[in-house]
């Protein structure tokens, strides 16, 4: 892919606007932010089987994906992140956000279904 530096995964763009996020600093980015949260959280697996992970907000899904997701990484991956953080931007809704990381965590088979989850919820235990 042309335009691309690093590891080749993300177009320039992507790497000035997290660049951008960077230099600004977490706390500070995410007091000038609103979170956009989820209407309902993603669910994934990272790490360790059986440890979830509860994802409520694009700001969370945009930091998961640039810093904890496995790197079995595809094309559903890289529009993710792109699309969260639109979304921050104000470009995009918290929707199409929930969607693409959900197709993200398809992608990358780190998504937990709501089926596996007893009654809707996590147990306490199983956070991290």
């Amino acid at each position: 892919m042309q335009g691309c530096r690093r590891n080749h995964r993300y177009p320039r763009d992507i790497y000035a606007r997290r660049g951008a996020c960077n230099q600004i600093g977490g706390s500070a980015l995410a007091a000038m932010m609103d979170s956009k949260p989820f209407e309902k959280p993603v669910v994934v697996e990272l790490g360790h089987v059986g440890k979830y992970r509860e994802i409520r907000s694009t700001q969370e899904a945009a930091e998961c994906l640039m810093t904890v997701w496995p790197l079995n990484r595809g094309p559903r991956h890289r529009d993710a992140l792109d699309t969260c953080l639109k979304v921050l931007e104000g470009y995009r809704s918290t929707a199409d956000a929930r969607r693409a990381l959900v197709e993200a965590a398809k992608e990358s088979d780190v998504l937990v279904p709501d089926e596996r989850l007893p009654q809707g919820k996590l147990p306490q235990g199983k956070l991290h």
